[in-house]
């Protein structure tokens, strides 16, 4: 008697390739968005930490951070004049964020001074509490920042390695060109006057902000929101001109992709898929969709213009 031996045909084992095939399509989808899940909440809690590190300076300080920008001359402002002035709200909050030594290393230096030819060395350390795990781009890039552009003296800025950031500060709805703003552009001084347009809560100069003057609520006024470094040459977490963003440019705008145009790049971006995590003046983190009405993203980003917003509105 002839023993068969036991085993597939190849149509069996065609079959079982296909479900395992089937299964593993129908698994890495899941596998991806729990990813995201946990990417998304690490960067909610980078904005949650920059939010409590504001908190924290207001206690010291009694206003929010203030950046180093520009300087008033007869009611404008100057930006290039043979001056590099410009510090952001970021690096006020190191020593806050366990920074303390690289805040202790940033060369403050007084009148109009060239404060990036001082602090190369700052300027190029990356943060991990400035980086969204969802961005996939270089964080350290040459040529970023008004930094790369400004007409020194000497040395060759476009070979500067800059550190740039995945959040940036609100300067509110103010228009930075083709768009649609509440006011002047950037929110700098009208002619005329002395004071900042911005409507957010800062300034790319020096513009304080105390708590009472946030009349619009704490928690309904945003305070910061997500960028991608690789989208704008204006990104650096050192800088005032490059640490903050526009809502007047759409969420992830999309119609001009030219990095080197302010007035398409000076917005918030995400990768995160349907919209962008935003910090609140209060400290709170949420999620704004990317479905947003413009007029409420607007709206949310000022601090002072009585709107009244449902939270489900955004």
């Amino acid at each position: 008697m002839v023993r068969r031996r036991r085993g597939f045909t190849l149509i069996e084992l065609l079959v079982v390739i296909a479900i395992i095939a089937v299964l593993i399509a129908l698994l890495l989808p899941a596998v991806q968005a729990a990813r995201e899940a946990a990417r998304r909440a690490q960067c909610v809690n980078n904005l949650k930490q920059l939010g409590i590190a504001c908190h924290n300076y207001i206690d010291i300080n009694q206003v929010f951070p203030t950046q180093v920008g520009g300087y008033l001359i007869s009611g404008s402002v100057g930006w290039f004049d043979n001056s590099d002035y410009r510090t952001s709200w970021m690096v006020q909050i190191l020593p806050m964020l366990e920074q303390s030594a690289l805040f202790n290393a940033y060369n403050f230096v007084a009148d109009r001074a060239e404060y990036s030819w001082n602090n190369t060395t700052v300027i190029r350390t990356q943060l991990n509490a400035f980086v969204c795990p969802s961005y996939p781009g270089p964080m350290v890039q040459k040529g970023q920042a008004d930094w790369n552009s400004y007409a020194g003296t000497s040395g060759n800025l476009s070979s500067w390695d800059i550190a740039g950031t995945c959040y940036k500060g609100s300067l509110g709805d103010n228009t930075t060109g083709p768009f649609p703003g509440s006011n002047n552009a950037y929110g700098d001084v009208p002619s005329g006057s002395t004071q900042p347009s911005a409507t957010g809560m800062f300034w790319r100069a020096r513009m304080v902000v105390t708590v009472a003057a946030v009349t619009d609520g704490l928690s309904g006024t945003m305070l910061t929101g997500e960028a991608l470094p690789n989208a704008c040459n204006w990104n650096a977490w050192s800088e005032s001109n490059s640490s903050v963003a526009t809502t007047s440019i759409p969420m992830n705008q999309r119609t001009n992709l030219d990095r080197a145009q302010p007035g398409y790049c000076y917005g918030f971006r995400s990768q995160h898929p349907g919209g962008m995590n935003a910090g609140f003046a209060d400290g709170s983190v949420r999620f704004i969709k990317g479905s947003i009405s413009q007029m409420i993203y607007r709206a949310v980003s000022t601090r002072a213009f009585g709107e009244i917003i449902s939270a489900d509105a955004f």
